[in-house]
């Protein structure tokens, strides 16, 4: 392009012109082109003698086009615009351009300036596409966290409850909002149970893995109780520094109740086993129970008759060894026959054998030989001996009718070593166990019947001789005790059960030698006057000073006469008018250093036994060293 020489000014706006990387054009009212610089030239591809024989507006994009025209016919009315329009260059790519243009009427021109919008337009594109990305997959998320059947919450890392962010779900689930929640800090732990949160607290505030996984139970504002689980994990910035916990809540109050119900159903089922076999062995019991009262009767005529005092101790000393053998009898039958008090114990697996092996002969019968293969030296393992009787008894009773003459029953035990190859079978990692064998000579099982042989009411015998619970049930117990159980068998070769219970190292401290003495005042509550003098004789003759009674409200009146110098209360938990526990109570309310000991023989009431479940136990029959010993430990617990 050429311009008239208006000296200096002029010779600097034509180098603006040139130089410039802006576009600039000129044109008339009608929309030719009557100038343009260089940068406009460059970008469209168009030689100058090419623009200036087009219309500006023919540069214009198809789809912009109408606005190009609208904003000419305004600026040549004096009115000056600006904006953005797309144009197509001669290579028919596009570029968007961002504009301004004034008119100057008299000459009837238009001014233009622009720039090239190309890259920041791709660039906003791709901005509002990626926000509309990010909110539709907000939008997304959120719908489905604000579905799912869990409280979503985030947290703080910094206390113990300090929400962000609650689902809505919280409202139906707990019953609070997700505002209450993020406006009350206290809230959280306000509603977790009394009875759940120390323990819960203690472990959020600690030292938590991830993930974080913990269940308690919380109190909704209309007083019903809702456990969860609560799991979270923590997210962390790119150099792993935390900076909020995120996790969810669910409801799982319906499993929680269907664990009770499932764990009160098994234990009625194992009550029943335990009645079944007791019922079988009710007539052997009785006979040799009456034969031992017999033996005592006999020898209680024969030491009043004694000649001399070496006879006489002969005769007690046989009244003594049938005693301690009818309390064994009735000691055993009760333990198996009732819900027991009994816990996990270090024991010697050959001497619950032992102790079980006349209830487990009966239990074979006599048609059935029965034989114990026991290991000398075998190691401990820590079991409820009173359950393992009750594997024993069920396993006798399952070898018994699958001999269907006469037969073979062993039982064996051995330490063994498990190898990683035999481990799986019986669901165990490799270790030292004590196994216990049970061996009979029946007509075996098959492959498919052996693979069902521990399912929950799957029985081969016929409708009405069982109940399929058996083995169940000792596949139950066996697990609870943290062993394995596994069974082989062969068709017409019988088969063996073999359950598997973890050594263990330490043995139970041994007792110390002796009767220990004591010097403290014990208060002995027993209606039975035979029981309450020996207690009270046995304690007077190691040094104990005594104070009885035969009833609470007895026991009572001595309390609170002298209730500051008493330091053990004996008594039994079954008193008439008013309960040991109740009596107790009572007492420590008024005295809590003192010591209670509770006594207890055979009783039907379910509730003595639970309050009794953390309280120290002296079950009866008992010896004078037993109550001795017993009142040791609990003074110098």
């Amino acid at each position: 392009m050429r311009w008239r020489s208006r000296g200096d000014d002029v010779e600097q706006l034509r180098r603006f012109w040139d130089l410039s990387t802006d576009l600039f054009s000129i044109v008339g009212f009608d929309g030719a082109c009557r100038r343009v610089n260089d940068a406009v030239t460059q970008l469209v591809g168009y030689q100058p003698e090419e623009l200036l024989s087009m219309r500006l507006v023919d540069l214009v994009h198809a789809d912009d086009r109408a606005f190009a025209e609208e904003v000419l016919a305004t600026v040549a009315n004096g009115e000056p615009r600006s904006g953005e329009a797309r144009i197509v260059c001669k290579d028919g790519t596009s570029r968007s351009l961002e504009f301004s243009a004034i008119s100057e009427p008299d000459r009837q021109l238009i001014y233009v300036a622009a720039r090239d919008a190309t890259e920041r337009r791709l660039q906003l594109d791709a901005l509002r596409s990626a926000e509309g990305d990010l909110r539709a997959a907000e939008a997304k998320y959120r719908n489905l966290v604000e579905r799912l059947p869990l409280v979503i919450f985030m947290d703080r890392l910094d206390e113990v409850s300090s929400n962000i962010y609650t689902s809505p779900q919280t409202l139906w689930m707990l019953g609070y909002t997700a505002e209450e929640w993020v406006h009350d800090p206290d809230l959280f732990v306000k509603v977790i149970h009394p009875e759940d949160r120390e323990r819960v607290v203690r472990e959020m505030t600690g030292q938590r893995p991830e993930p974080y996984l913990v269940e308690y139970r919380m109190i909704r504002p209309d007083g019903r109780v809702v456990w969860v689980r609560d799991e979270s994990f923590v997210i962390r910035d790119d150099d792993g520094t935390p900076l909020y916990g995120l996790g969810y809540l669910m409801d799982i109050t319906a499993q929680k109740e269907a664990e009770s119900e499932s764990r009160r159903l098994e234990e009625a089922l194992r009550q029943a086993q335990k009645m079944e076999a007791v019922g079988r062995l009710a007539g052997g019991i009785a006979h040799d129970f009456n034969s031992l009262l017999t033996a005592i009767l006999g020898y209680v005529d024969l030491a009043r008759s004694a000649d001399d005092l070496d006879e006489a101790q002969t005769n007690l000393d046989q009244i003594g060894r049938a005693a301690e053998r009818a309390a064994d009898l009735t000691r055993q039958l009760l333990a198996f026959g009732r819900k027991q008090m009994l816990e996990p114990r270090i024991v010697d697996l050959n001497d619950v054998v032992r102790s079980a092996e006349e209830l487990l002969r009966r239990l074979a019968g006599d048609r059935v030989r029965f034989r114990l293969e026991l290991a000398p030296s075998l190691p401990q393992v820590r079991a409820d001996p009173g359950q393992i009787e009750h594997v024993l008894a069920n396993l006798a009773v399952n070898a018994r009718d699958a001999i269907p003459g006469i037969g073979e029953l062993t039982i064996a035990t051995a330490a063994v070593e498990l190898a990683d190859a035999d481990a799986p079978a019986y669901e165990l990692e490799p270790g030292g166990y004590v196994a216990i064998r049970v061996r009979d000579t029946g007509v075996g099982m098959d492959e498919s019947t052996l693979a069902r042989a521990f399912e929950p009411f799957f029985t081969t015998k016929e409708l009405g001789e069982g109940t399929g619970l058996g083995l169940a049930t000792v596949y139950g117990i066996v697990r609870q005790s943290r062993g394995g159980i596994a069974a082989t068998s062969e068709p017409g070769r019988g088969t063996t059960f073999t359950v598997m219970l973890p050594q263990v190292r330490e043995p139970d401290a041994a007792s110390p030698p002796g009767l220990p003495r004591g010097s403290e005042r014990v208060l002995v509550v027993e209606d039975e006057p035979a029981l309450r003098r020996l207690v009270c004789t046995a304690l007077e003759r190691q040094g104990y000073e005594l104070v009885s009674a035969q009833s609470a409200g007895e026991a009572l009146e001595c309390f609170g006469t002298g209730g500051d110098e008493i330091d053990l209360l004996v008594t039994a938990l079954a008193l008439p008018g008013m309960p040991g526990r109740e009596l107790a109570e009572k007492l420590a309310a008024a005295h809590p250093a003192l010591r209670v000991l509770y006594t207890i023989g055979y009783t039907d009431d379910p509730s003595i036994a639970r309050d009794a479940d953390h309280n120290p136990l002296l079950e009866r029959p008992f010896g004078a060293g037993d109550v001795i010993r017993k009142v040791r430990e609990v003074l110098d617990a």
